[in-house]
């Protein structure tokens, strides 16, 4: 019965990321700055409540390492 309701509901186990963790999103040593961008942007897309694209731009401007 358990695994009959993981099942069917397993998809509301996940939780939206908010917009700390975009902004503390960073670069892995062994990732390209483009394969970064995708990753990040595909995240972004994720977070509730939603960002607009002017707000992606700011969060992941912050996100960069100086």
């Amino acid at each position: 019965m358990a695994t009959d309701f993981m099942n069917r509901f397993g998809f509301n186990v996940e939780n939206a990321p908010d917009w700390f963790y975009i902004q503390n999103l960073k670069k892995k040593p062994s990732e390209s700055f483009r394969d970064y961008a995708i990753r990040w942007r595909s995240e972004a897309a994720k977070v509730r409540p939603p960002m607009e694209e002017s707000q992606m731009k700011d969060y992941f401007i912050r996100a960069q390492e100086p």
